[in-house]
């Protein structure tokens, strides 16, 4: 199991799941919108069961969308690279509510750009 640090501690253990329109991949990630600046983001979560119960508490996801898993660092830089050019800015780390931590994708492809290094 691969896991990418940033300073301040743990940030990401492989593998990771988003959230993707049924037999759509990447391209149909599930994209929300930043509380406060209203800017596109992504949820990625840390394990499965937390994919699963944000599924759960939003039956229009569940019904059009399924779990699919980032497994590798070079994975998650592709999905930034391609999130970037799609104009997506923010990354929610298992979000669930005001208590959601959120990155730039700026900033983790950094993280991983490093990690790869």
């Amino acid at each position: 199991m691969d896991e990418i640090y940033r300073g301040d501690g743990f940030l990401f253990t492989f593998p990771l799941r988003i959230i993707v329109r049924k037999n759509a991949g990447v391209s149909g990630i599930l994209k929300t919108n930043h509380p406060t600046d209203g800017k596109l983001g992504i949820g990625i979560f840390s394990d499965e069961d937390l994919a699963k119960t944000f599924v759960e508490k939003n039956p229009p996801v569940g019904d059009h969308y399924e779990i699919q898993a980032v497994a590798s660092e070079n994975e998650l830089l592709g999905l930034m690279i391609e999130l970037e050019k799609k104009g997506v800015f923010y990354v929610f780390i298992d979000p669930e509510g005001v208590r959601t931590t959120w990155l730039t994708v700026a900033e983790v492809r950094n993280y991983c750009t490093t990690f790869l290094s």
